[in-house]
C-alpha cells in the first residue's frame, strides 16, 4: 500500500527498543511556502538538543520550483526549518536569498556548517556570492565570512584581511568514526579560507553563545519568552530544552526560570 508519494522517511530508534518515523515524504515542510511538502531526504545527522538534522528537498507541486534545505526534526516529530533555498541569507543585505548549497558538514551532537551561493540585489557572481555560516545551539545560522569582503576580526590586526575568494570545509566526518571532522560538538568549525592575493589559511569559527532564556530569539529576555517557551514545549521545538539534557520535559520549565533569573541578574 506504499505509493511513490510516501516511500521515504526519516526515523529514529530509542533506547527502549522502539522505533518511530519522525517525518515522511509528502508531509508538510515548514519554510519554503505554505504548501510545500518533503519529496526526498538526502542526508541526516544526529543532534543532542533535538533528534535529527535533515538535509532534504521539498516541492509544492510539479509546476513549482523545488527547494532544498536543512530542518531540525525533534524526537517527537516537531519540524523546524534552519535554512532553505529561496529563503533569507542571514546577516546579509535585505532581499539577498540562498540560491544553492555548495557544501556542508554536520557536527556530532547537532551543529551545522554550510557554504551557500546567494542571489539578490548587488550580488555579483564570482565576486560576493558565497557565504559560510555556522549554527548556534538553537539552530540559528550566523554568517562567518563572505567572498568579496575582508575579515576584520583577526586578533591583533587593525586592517581587514585581503579579500576573501573561497572556503573549504575540512571534512564531512560525523565525529564518531575516529576521523577528524569539520565541526565538533560545540559547533567549532574548521575551514580553509582563500584570499585574492593567492594566500590561504586554516581557521576556526566558533558560534556565539546562546542565551537560553531568550526563547523567542528577539535579543532580549522578557516575560514574552515564557509564552515562547510554552509554545516550544507544546511543539517540542529546540527552545524547550532549557537544561540541555537532550529532551523536552516539564522540568525544563524550572530550568527556564533559572535561566531567566540569571539573565536578569547578569
Amino acid at each position: 500500500g506504499v505509493g511513490a508519494d510516501g516511500d521515504e522517511g526519516v526515523g529514529r530508534g530509542y533506547t527502549d527498543g522502539t522505533r518511530r518515523q519522525l517525518v515522511g515524504k509528502g508531509e508538510p515542510a515548514p519554510g519554503p511556502d505554505a504548501n510545500a511538502v518533503f519529496h526526498r531526504f538526502d542526508d541526516i545527522g544526529m543532534a543532542d538538543n533535538c533528534a535529527t538534522l535533515v538535509y532534504a528537498g521539498t516541492t509544492s507541486g510539479y509546476a513549482t520550483e523545488p527547494h532544498q534545505g536543512f530542518w531540525n526534526v525533534c524526537r517527537y516529530g516537531s519540524v523546524t526549518p534552519i535554512v532553505f533555498t529561496g529563503g533569507p541569507a542571514v546577516d546579509m543585505e535585505e532581499e539577498v536569498t540562498i540560491e544553492s548549497f555548495e557544501s556542508y558538514a554536520f557536527g556530532d551532537g547537532g551543529p551545522l556548517a554550510y557554504v551557500a551561493a546567494v542571489t539578490g540585489p548587488r550580488v555579483e557572481e564570482g565576486g560576493n556570492d558565497l557565504g559560510l555560516w555556522i549554527t548556534d545551539d538553537f539552530g540559528q545560522p550566523h554568517l562567518v565570512a563572505r567572498t568579496g569582503f575582508g575579515l576584520d576580526y583577526v586578533t591583533g590586526v587593525d586592517e581587514p584581511t585581503p579579500i576573501v575568494t573561497g572556503f573549504t570545509l575540512e571534512s564531512v566526518s560525523r565525529g564518531d568514526d575516529g576521523l577528524p571532522g569539520a565541526v565538533n560538538r560545540l559547533g567549532d568549525t574548521v575551514f580553509t579560507i582563500t584570499f585574492a592575493d593567492g594566500t590561504a589559511a586554516p581557521m576556526v569559527a566558533t558560534p556565539p553563545p546562546v542565551n537560553y532564556a531568550d526563547v523567542n530569539r528577539d535579543g532580549s529576555v522578557t516575560p514574552a519568552d515564557f509564552s515562547a517557551w510554552i509554545i516550544a514545549y507544546n511543539t517540542n521545538a529546540p527552545g524547550c530544552d532549557q537544561n540541555r539534557d537532550g529532551s523536552c520535559a516539564p522540568d525544563d520549565f524550572s530550568a527556564w526560570i533559572i535561566n531567566y533569573n540569571a539573565s536578569l541578574a547578569g
